[in-house]
């Protein structure tokens, strides 16, 4: 009788113990997804077929530049990101350990070049124009470099004249979890975010 009372409160121990260590440590929903994509069509007709799943969405038409890898932003373009809180600065505390806090504002020295390597500092673009860094830092769009290892934010005069491919970007507040509702979605690149960072 005693062995079966000593189980019986070690179970409803490991089992309230494993409910709070879920509850503060387990899967948080997110609503932020970030869909890159070159093809408007394609972007236009996800974003039409799964209008009933979108709370607000943001679409810019950017620049890309294969071959650095950079998504080429105006100034413009970045403010309207940094108010969805889709670009994130990213700190890193160990290996394998990133933080995400989204940024507050685009810098007032532009260009600035955004990379995990620190030592990139300046990007050229299709025709040869090389655009130096005036502002540094680790920032991401969405949560993620997958979608882009560089981004140049340009003043808006720059960016006219920056030759590049165009790229289609949105952001979305999706009404559900954002993980549950990816796979409705379709796109070149498509990653949730945590919008509330």
């Amino acid at each position: 009788m005693k062995k079966l009372l000593t189980l019986i409160v070690t179970l409803t121990a490991a089992i309230v113990g494993g409910y709070f260590l879920y509850a503060h440590f387990g899967h948080r929903p997110v609503h932020g997804l970030v869909i890159v994509d070159p093809q408007a069509t394609r972007l236009t007709t996800t974003l039409a077929e799964q209008k009933a799943e979108i709370e607000t969405q943001l679409i810019l038409t950017s620049k890309y530049q294969k071959s650095t890898d950079t998504l080429v932003l105006s100034k413009r373009q970045a403010q309207q990101l940094v108010a969805r809180k889709g670009l994130k600065q990213v700190t890193q505390k160990g290996k394998n350990d990133y933080r995400f806090r989204a940024l507050t504002q685009v810098p007032q020295d532009l260009p600035a070049v955004y990379s995990k390597n620190s030592g990139a500092n300046k990007v050229v673009d299709q025709s040869g124009v090389v655009y130096r860094a005036a502002t540094q830092g680790y920032v991401v769009l969405g949560q993620s470099s997958m979608f882009t290892k560089q981004l140049l934010i340009l003043n808006d005069r720059d960016y006219q004249r920056f030759h590049g491919s165009q790229v289609h970007v949105a952001v979305l507040t999706l009404k559900d979890d954002a993980a549950d509702r990816i796979s409705r979605f379709d796109g070149e690149s498509l990653q949730i975010f945590d919008q509330d960072l």
